[in-house]
């Protein structure tokens, strides 16, 4: 059950901060945000850049918002450094990646890897407090990423 009757409390973690992110910090911001508007949903995004977050630490995390009935879902951004001095001179917001840029398209990590790293992690089993387990993953395009609508 929703904080709100129109809409969900939803918070995006980026790889880079739960790379770092211990159980106890973890505790202490949630009870903060909790304590004045309440949290529904988390996205856990489990790579980005130079970033990836092991897959035990992103199933901890996720069991920690489990625990507290907060849907868990993964999000994915799509994101590569410059691959040549022409890419510096392109206006690209926070390094997204480019799917007009031939050179980028080529880039096999993204392609292959951080999907197929990302499908593990949230084709599992949902973890929705209310919906009832999935066995296969749906990825949707948006326009920050791909956002995984199963769950750990």
């Amino acid at each position: 059950m929703g904080h709100f009757n129109n809409f969900k409390v939803t918070v995006y973690c980026v790889s880079s901060i739960l790379q770092n992110m211990d159980l106890e910090t973890l505790e202490k911001q949630y009870d903060f945000i909790e304590k004045y508007v309440g949290l529904d949903k988390v996205y856990l995004e489990p790579y980005r850049g130079s970033h990836w977050v092991e897959k035990d630490k992103i199933r901890e995390i996720a069991k920690f918002f489990r625990d507290r009935n907060v849907e868990v879902s993964g999000g994915l951004t799509t994101v590569v450094p410059d691959l040549s001095d022409e890419d510096k001179d392109k206006q690209r917001l926070f390094d997204t990646f480019c799917y007009t840029n031939p050179k980028m398209r080529e880039q096999r990590r993204f392609r292959n890897i951080v999907p197929s790293f990302s499908m593990k992690l949230f084709s599992m089993t949902s973890i929705s407090p209310t919906a009832p387990a999935k066995s296969a993953s749906r990825l949707r395009a948006t326009d920050h990423g791909l956002i995984s609508e199963e769950t750990l």
